[in-house]
């Protein structure tokens, strides 16, 4: 769509600056939509939050902005980790079915988890992926040479999975990302990913090393550092 446009920096070839999981202020994508809202207001909004189990645990009513902001602000506070510094291994799990339904879906706990990793380092991801990659046309994107390449056909033709596509190979370029999957290895190659059918092999290369373990990876925002 227009707005999810707003998402990319055509000129920088990048991700707009602003745009991130749980920001409001100062995020193109999120002013786009209050400038959709604002045209036709609703008269009463209600916003939940759910558990794990999906059982709604807070509801915010009210004004459709307010209580929006207020709902993402509370929510935002107890769902972000705050680490002292990144590590050479994160292991980070989706959280099961929907979270890890497919491969775009899978994506947003590889997302967090890239903000505890360092760079160059080890993401071990646990997606079982049993709807496949989430569109036929997804593993197109992945026929360009990198994510430069990717970035310059964005520009060309956007589309919203292009750029999760982009984002996925961006991680895949700045770290080594083995993943757990019933996605066929052939197709994990094309993604730049690494197919592993043990967790217990995958961590004895890593028993020498510090990291993170990252359960729900796509609920929480990860901020390293102050």
């Amino acid at each position: 769509s227009e707005t999810h446009k707003l998402a990319f920096d055509f000129e920088k070839k990048t991700r707009q600056n602003g745009v991130e999981a749980g920001r409001l202020n100062g995020n193109p994508v999120h002013q786009g939509f209050i400038q959709v809202v604002e045209k036709r207001p609703p008269d009463f909004s209600i916003n939940t939050v759910v558990n794990k189990n999906g059982s709604v645990v807070d509801l915010y009513c009210g004004d459709w902005k307010l209580s929006h902001e207020k709902a993402c602000e509370d929510y935002g506070k107890s769902h972000t980790l705050k680490i002292a510094e990144k590590r050479d291994v994160v292991i980070v799990s989706c959280g099961g079915n929907p979270h890890d339904t497919n491969m775009i879906q899978a994506h947003k706990a590889l997302e967090m988890a890239s903000h505890a990793c360092n760079p160059g380092g080890k993401i071990i991801f646990l997606a079982k992926c049993e709807d496949g990659l989430g569109r036929e046309d997804f593993i197109d994107w992945f026929s360009t040479a990198n994510s430069e390449s990717l970035a310059e056909r964005l520009c060309q033709n956007y589309k919203v999975n292009g750029q999760t596509a982009w984002s996925l190979l961006m991680k895949t370029e700045s770290f080594d990302i083995e993943i757990m999957t019933d996605l066929p290895r052939g197709q994990l190659e094309k993604l730049g990913l690494r197919k592993i059918l043990s967790l217990e092999k995958a961590l004895e290369s890593t028993a020498e090393s510090s990291g993170y373990i990252v359960p729900f990876g796509s609920k929480f925002k990860i901020t390293a550092g102050d």
